[in-house]
């Protein structure tokens, strides 16, 4: 008996090494030391063969023993003894992987298919496809749906497919955009070094909305529930919008709160006796839609913006720059023909473009509303009579997140500017901060230095830079 089993034990572990099947395939015991996720060693068909036979020569208790296999694998062996011995290729660890296709000509047309619609972005469902599975093999309808589905899924793991969640199309780049920006970071340069304009009088404005029930996604809650719940205060439709104004030294201007309600009406009249309003720290107005028109943002330029203009005495040759996206209240004609421009410089940031060169959105808006949200939690959880939210309520909420210096940082105010690359020193010493373009791009927007302008009467902004040559 001993001879015998040290005669197998040998051949499986030495004589193993220079065996070769019909294929030539050599060394099948190497898949024996891949472990699996189990950490359980993987058989070849060749180690199985020799383990079987050398339970048969002594016990199959020996071999469990001697080998580490369990009882209820080596059983499983002994019944697949004959499909192992017909398998030519017994370097493979299982008579069921890798097997051949049930249809090839099948599952090329099911692969066509997916191609075809979702070129056509059309919706794809692992149904629709074991439906029309059904359509291009009729005989697939004697099986059952859980079977047609594994089939399915096999196909659509051969071939690199997987079940995807839609995902939102964000606004899509200029074709230009290294030149587009590039473009607009040399006008504001060019307007800085011509009117030596200081980093205090250089703003940015941006509208952003304000939801009443501003609710997390995720709560804290016991392990094992199937439903997790969140209460809110039935203001799912309340809102309102914001203009959030900064400069590129670190200061931050009064916001201007826009709610829905009629204009001139009772509520805008009774929010205007406010003590944030009637403190200066904020401004209210209301309209139909809580959105910003060429009204509202006149009343904002002349009482915010001029308002902070004029606390630095300016001549009329001095001039400040205000950044702004194209929304179509600011830049209407009805907003332009009825402002007091003579000390301030209008830049439209170009479309596609304001994630990138607006400073509110690259590094503002994000903290703003976090605090909001908040101070909304905390209002939940304390709110033992279910009250909602009141306009005075988020008056004084937006007040405080937007004076709040832990918050919204000098600091962050002034990076943010310079990390899109409008603020920068003009001695160029704050370069290796303009990284919010770097997340589309590697290289960098060129700035060029030596700008020479035409003076003229009319100093025409959007001719500087004429060949986009001159910037490569």
């Amino acid at each position: 008996m001993e001879e015998i089993e040290d005669s197998y034990l040998l051949f499986y572990e030495q004589d193993v090494d220079n065996y070769q099947d019909d294929e030539g395939h050599t060394k099948p015991e190497e898949k024996g030391k891949i472990n699996n996720k189990k950490g359980k060693k993987l058989h070849s068909i060749f180690s199985k063969l020799k383990i079987i036979e050398y339970a048969k020569h002594t016990s199959r208790k020996d071999a469990i023993k001697k080998f580490n296999v369990p009882e209820q694998t080596l059983s499983d062996w002994f019944k697949n003894e004959s499909k192992f011995l017909e398998i030519k290729n017994k370097n493979k660890t299982t008579i069921h992987k890798g097997g051949n296709l049930l249809n090839p000509e099948i599952e090329k047309k099911l692969i066509s298919h997916i191609e075809f619609n979702r070129k056509l972005l059309n919706p794809i469902t692992t149904i629709s496809l074991v439906i029309k599975l059904m359509e291009l093999w009729p005989e697939r309808e004697n099986f059952s749906l859980h079977t047609n589905l594994k089939y399915i899924y096999d196909i659509l793991k051969r071939n690199n497919f997987s079940i995807r969640c839609k995902t939102h199309v964000g606004q899509p780049l200029p074709d230009n955009c290294f030149y587009i920006t590039s473009k607009f970071l040399n006008k504001i340069w060019s307007d800085r070094k011509y009117w030596s304009i200081d980093s205090f009088l250089i703003g940015n404005l941006d509208e952003t909305p304000i939801f009443f029930n501003m609710i997390e996604n995720r709560t804290v809650s016991f392990k094992g529930l199937k439903t997790v719940t969140i209460k809110t205060q039935n203001q799912d439709k309340c809102r309102c919008s914001v203009l959030l104004a900064i400069t590129a030294d670190g200061n931050k201007l009064p916001p201007l709160i826009i709610f829905m309600a009629k204009e001139a009406g009772k509520v805008e009249k009774k929010l205007l006796k406010n003590e944030n309003v009637i403190n200066g720290k904020c401004l209210v107005c209301c309209n139909n839609n809580a959105w910003c028109t060429s009204t509202i943002m006149k009343k904002w330029y002349n009482n915010i913006w001029l308002k902070y203009l004029n606390k630095f005495n300016l001549e009329e040759e001095d001039k400040s720059i205000l950044i702004l996206d194209k929304a179509s209240s600011h830049d209407s004609e009805d907003f332009l023909n009825n402002i007091d421009l003579k000390n301030t410089l209008l830049h439209y940031i170009p479309g596609g473009l304001t994630r990138f060169l607006q400073p509110l959105d690259v590094c503002i808006n994000a903290p703003f509303k976090k605090c909001l949200k908040n101070k909304y939690v905390l209002f939940c959880c304390n709110n033992e009579d279910d009250e909602k939210v009141t306009k005075e309520k988020m008056i004084e909420w937006i007040v405080e997140a937007w004076d709040d210096s832990k918050v919204i940082t000098k600091e962050l105010v002034y990076n943010s500017f310079r990390c899109t690359g409008i603020g920068n020193n003009l001695n160029r010493e704050e370069d290796s901060k303009f990284t919010a373009w770097s997340k589309m791009k590697t290289e960098k927007p060129i700035i060029i230095d030596d700008i020479e302008k035409e003076e003229s009467n009319n100093i025409k902004q959007d001719n500087f830079l004429e060949d986009e040559d001159e910037f490569f």
